[in-house]
Parts: structure tokens; sequence; C-alpha cells
């Protein structure tokens, strides 16, 4: 697997296996990154807009056991 680089778009699954289209803030190795994305919650908006939630050392779906808090690349 290629390693992430900073500003790439990736898809991060939470803990609920709901799906959000996320961008990379910073690669840990190729199955390791910090990244953000954009909250589904309408109360978490404020003047900005919708609030942004960061996650940090987030796994790729190959290292994660359990059904949610991963990323992978769009066409997987």
């Amino acid at each position: 697997m290629e390693e992430q680089k900073v500003g790439d778009h990736v898809i991060y699954v939470d803990e609920r296996s709901v799906e959000h289209h996320a961008l990379v803030t910073t690669s840990w190795g190729p199955t390791c990154v910090n990244l953000v994305f954009v909250s589904d919650d309408d109360l978490r908006t404020d003047n900005y807009g919708r609030q942004v939630e960061r996650r940090s050392s987030s796994v790729h779906k190959s290292r994660q056991e359990a059904h949610g808090n991963y990323w992978k690349l769009p066409d997987e």
C-alpha cells in the first residue's frame, strides 16, 4: 500500500459504520493517518458553518478488526 500524503482524499468509517469524506492531515506510514472531516451532526454548526471533526492515528481498514474507526481509499 502506498503512503498517503497530506491533503489526500480518503473515506473515514466512524464507530457507527457511517462513511465520511475526509482529508489526510498527517501520514504516519502506509496504514496510519490523522484526518479531518465535516461533522454530520446538525447541532455542530457555528458561524463558520458545520464544524469539523478530527481523528488521530486512524488505521487502514486492512488493519482494523472492529466494524468502524478506520479509513479506506475512495475506490475500496
